[in-house]
């Protein structure tokens, strides 16, 4: 068997594979959501956002449907109320569900990263919070050398999106970078993300931007 031919075969098929989910996503979102776990390979970049989009309406629509039936007057009959209490219950299980699907997704995506690890030397203490949650629990400092998940990497935009088991799995960081390199010391940004739904893409609150020096020491 010539193994660099069926190589390449695989990879057509793969690629075939990949297609055809992007163009279901046009017609029948739903049904690739059920098919994505099962295709090899790598999911293409624009299949991945077009889906991801999807499950990040989807939650928008779904918060502020439960946002409308709770603001909805009091003032109505029992039945009517368990009526409601029934309704809001079905989203918040609509709610669990969309946040499984965009993990599942996520979590393909990651392992297509180029780096899934990450040691960060920070060259002074950077003080970061949360102003709008109010809690001491978004008051977070980064100092020294300090071990990191990587999330996303965006090469264009230039930021690498960071978790510790130091903080809850609802709070990410984003660090901006000039060169995604070991040893060279830098200047960027840096600012907590929280995310109810442990995603920092999914209806984030973000704290301010703080100035920090730092360097990847190993990109793994």
């Amino acid at each position: 068997m010539d193994l660099n031919k069926h190589i390449k075969e695989q990879e057509l098929i793969v690629e075939e594979i990949n297609n055809e989910l992007d163009n279901l996503l046009n017609e029948n979102i739903g049904l690739v959501f059920k098919v994505l776990g099962k295709v090899a390979g790598v999911i293409p970049k624009k299949t991945y956002k077009k889906a991801f989009d999807y499950l990040k309406d989807e939650v928008t629509s779904t918060e502020e449907e439960i946002e409308e039936l709770e603001k909805e007057d009091s003032e109505t009959s029992d039945t009517s109320k368990d009526e409601k209490i029934k309704q809001i219950e079905e989203l918040l299980l609509k709610l669990e569900e969309l946040q499984n699907l965009t993990q599942s997704l996520e979590e393909r995506k990651q392992k297509t990263l180029k780096y899934k690890k990450v040691w960060i030397d920070f060259k002074k203490k950077v003080s970061l919070d949360i102003k709008e949650m109010k809690s001491p629990e978004f008051q977070r400092n980064l100092l020294g050398t300090m071990y990191f998940k990587v999330i996303d990497i965006d090469e264009e935009e230039g930021f690498i999106l960071l978790k510790t088991n130091s903080f809850p799995d609802t709070t990410f960081i984003k660090l901006e970078y000039k060169k995604l390199e070991i040893y060279s010391d830098q200047k960027g940004d840096v600012n907590l993300i929280y995310s109810r739904y442990k995603n920092p893409n999914l209806s984030p609150v973000e704290g301010e931007e703080e100035e920090c020096y730092f360097k990847f020491v190993e990109l793994t």
